[in-house]
């Protein structure tokens, strides 16, 4: 017993050299020997365990979503898709109001020429219309174009269509909107009001007198009571017979100065046209910056 504790005791009071193992590490590396087998078991156990807990709740919560979760799904978007607003429905809601259009009045001119004329009217405050038609009397009608300003009225007008003996109709082409921004238009009534004031005096009416020999003739003065200049200002100027439209003749104004005066004079010659009042629709499109006189070409 005496030699066994001594060589234990030898054993734990050895020094090892640098080059070979302490006594922990020898002892460490015999315990090793020893149970090599047991501790790969148990890593393998360990191993076995962790695949079967993680593989297993996955297989399970796949089970489980294949079952119940995927038909849960499909609810919550179609419940979801419900709860949005369909915008394509709304679209309708905030396109233009179509042009509301009157009746068509024709009139002949002479042998050859025929006019017509057709009221129409822009309901919508924001959007302005570009209208494209013509009055198809024959194969070669032409084809006119004609801005509405917002909320205003204006006539569809031919004014030399052929004198056939089939009464043309008006046949609107295409009508382009062009909505107008509320950041650069908040008030577009007032913007065109500012704009298109003008002022109609002096209105002489005047029958054919076969007696005196003194032709109709229609006149009156148009004073620019806005503060804009226009290069090129154009009107329809129409006359009525009571309620009717009975002639119409377009009126174009050059270098149209703010607060300047135009006299104007339509002579008829010997026709009877029964002329009671009249009107004179601008036809500016006070959106095109290119109509506008510069402010160093006038005074005001």
């Amino acid at each position: 017993m005496s030699l066994l504790n001594n060589s234990q005791s030898d054993a734990k009071r050895y020094q090892a050299s640098a080059e070979d193992l302490s006594y922990r590490e020898l002892r460490f590396a015999g315990w090793y020997i020893r149970n090599k087998t047991k501790v790969a078991n148990v890593g393998i156990g360990v191993l076995l365990a962790w695949c079967i807990i993680t593989v297993g709740y996955s297989l399970i919560m796949w089970v489980g979503y294949l079952a119940i979760g995927m038909q849960q799904d499909a609810r919550m978007v179609e419940a979801s898709l419900r709860q949005f607003q369909d915008y394509r429905l709304l679209q309708p809601q905030f396109a233009p109001t179509p042009l509301v259009v009157g009746s068509t009045e024709s009139r002949v001119e002479n042998d050859d020429k025929k006019s017509y004329v057709t009221e129409v009217r822009n309901p919508n405050i924001q959007w302005i219309a570009t209208v494209t038609y013509r009055y198809p009397a024959s194969e070669t009608s032409p084809v006119y174009t004609q801005v509405v300003l917002p909320g205003a009225r204006s006539v569809l007008a031919d004014l030399g269509a052929s004198n056939s003996s089939q009464t043309a109709r008006l046949e609107i082409l295409d009508v382009n909107w062009q909505r107008l921004s509320p950041h650069d238009v908040p008030d577009p009534t007032s913007f065109i009001a500012a704009r298109l004031r003008q002022q109609i005096s002096d209105i002489t009416i005047e029958s054919y007198d076969a007696v005196q020999e003194t032709p109709a003739r229609v006149s009156f003065t148009i004073t620019n009571d806005s503060a804009y200049g226009y290069w090129e200002a154009t009107y329809m100027v129409l006359m009525y017979s009571g309620d009717r439209i009975s002639v119409a003749r377009p009126l174009i104004l050059n270098q149209f100065e703010p607060g300047s005066s135009k006299q104007v004079e339509f002579n008829f010659g010997r026709e009877r046209l029964g002329i009671t009042d009249i009107e004179v629709l601008p036809n500016i499109n006070v959106f095109d910056q290119d109509l506008y006189l510069p402010v160093t070409s006038f005074s005001l």
